[in-house]
């Protein structure tokens, strides 16, 4: 594959275009200051406005279709800025050559428009490279020496570690919280970053090593503490959080719907996620805080059939919702030692009763009120499929969306184009939202695991 030595060009991907449409209209962290201009295939242009036009609520698409539109009329350069340094958008039939030789070439499919106009310029003696998160255009390019830059990776994780000094240390109440905006913390701590909206501080006692969890909270402009172990309800009392990781996820399932009705869990698998977010959901039912636990599996895909699995449409999604099941055993096991029904009766019996196995396909055009939502496996999700789940939360419920970014099974996807990369990417950090990034050291299966894990 080639290299970039010197300023240099960029031709985006259709599908990066349409998954990042504000890629044209604002700051471009992903390109360097020796990026000169952006090509678009003309062809992509009306493909682009009626992506635009399928989605007029998104707040993004306004100016974006201003810019299309001018691009697409005007046919010349429109100059924007990118950190600092200009670059001009241009539109551009490019020539009808497969650089390729392949024998199924059809300059019409939008992968051969950018590999055929980055050659063409490469032919005219300029550096390119084709900004792509897609697979097949990826390997495209690289059969055509063409180099290939992704775009930069979320960095927020939902939390970071401070060790406080003796200094600052008396002007925090680790017990009952402390008022805090940006200005007060940028005094406190002029090297950290800002704070984000439900972000999670683990401090550090510089002189005695103890720590401890507060949540920033900007509806009441405070840090306010975490005591997952004090406020579990009592049904749960012997589900301990085993690490710091559990204490944060524990403490965004528990917060009021009010609150947080969105909670994203990003971690290995081992790290208790669906466990902890079972037995959340579990007391929340007994409470009568929900009035149901809604269980979305990944395999019942949006505008896919079911398949043909025997029964009917509960057992068939039973049959893709084992993770969550599994855990919702054991936590029954945990807190019903003493009843004398036999536990995979009493699992099967709660299940009828308390909770709905709800395929992709039925979910579209739903309201889900007072329900604890849980969408497992989320990585799986395409970006439309995961638009779809999200917003069908109603009124006085509660959604927790899990995955592992390197844990990926769906071919089509990578860890920048799944659901769960794009409600990351969308929604980490917005004051409805808690993102809780449980990480490797906090797996709690067993040492194999937490090795292979590393492994893999």
């Amino acid at each position: 594959m080639g290299k970039l030595d010197t300023t240099y060009n960029v031709v985006p991907g259709l599908e990066f275009l349409a998954d990042n449409p504000e890629f044209l209209t604002e700051k471009i962290e992903t390109l360097s200051d020796k990026c000169k201009a952006i090509y678009i295939p003309r062809a992509y242009i009306p493909k682009l406005l009626d992506f635009g036009i399928e989605h007029p609520d998104d707040e993004r698409y306004p100016e974006l279709l201003k810019v299309l539109g001018d691009v697409f009329e005007q046919s010349d350069d429109s100059a924007r800025h990118a950190d600092g340094q200009p670059i001009s958008i241009r539109s551009v039939d490019p020539d009808n050559v497969d650089p390729l030789k392949l024998p199924h070439y059809d300059q019409r499919k939008h992968e051969y428009q950018a590999v055929s106009l980055a050659h063409q310029l490469q032919k005219e003696e300029e550096q390119v490279a084709i900004l792509t998160d897609d697979n097949g255009l990826r390997a495209l390019a690289a059969s055509a020496h063409i180099p290939v830059i992704r775009e930069k990776r979320q960095t927020y994780t939902g939390r970071r570690a401070i060790t406080i000094s003796q200094k600052n240390d008396c002007d925090i109440d680790y017990e009952n919280g402390i008022a805090m905006d940006n200005d007060k913390w940028q005094h406190m701590f002029p090297h950290e970053p800002a704070l984000q909206p439900n972000e999670f501080i683990v401090f550090t006692q510089e002189s005695s090593g103890k720590r401890h969890v507060m949540r920033y909270d900007t509806v009441a402009h405070r840090l306010t503490p975490c005591h997952a172990r004090r406020h579990r309800p009592a049904i749960i009392s012997e589900i301990s959080p085993r690490n710091i990781g559990q204490t944060i996820l524990i403490e965004a399932l528990l917060a009021p719907v009010k609150d947080i009705p969105i909670v994203i869990v990003q971690g290995d698998f081992g790290t208790g996620k669906t466990f902890l977010t079972t037995a959340i959901a579990y007391a929340g039912v007994e409470s009568q805080q929900y009035d149901q636990i809604v269980i979305c599996p990944r395999d019942s895909r949006l505008g896919d059939d079911i398949g043909a699995v025997p029964g009917d449409t509960s057992e068939k999604t039973a049959t893709k919702a084992h993770s969550v099941i599994d855990n919702l055993r054991e936590v029954l096991r945990i807190t019903r030692q003493k009843s004398s029904i036999s536990l995979d009766k009493l699992t099967e019996q709660y299940l009828e009763q308390h909770c709905s196995l709800t395929p992709l396909v039925q979910i579209g055009g739903r309201s889900l009120t007072r329900s604890f939502i849980i969408c497992d496996e989320f990585q799986d999700m395409s970006r439309q499929q995961a638009r779809a789940v999200m917003t069908r939360i109603g009124e006085g419920s509660k959604l927790v969306v899990m995955g592992d970014l390197s844990q990926i099974n769906n071919p089509h996807l990578t860890p920048t184009s799944c659901g769960l990369a794009y409600a990351i990417k969308r929604l980490a950090g917005k004051p409805e939202i808690a993102f809780v990034n449980l990480t490797t050291d906090e797996i709690i299966r067993s040492p194999a695991a937490t090795a292979l894990a590393k492994y893999l």
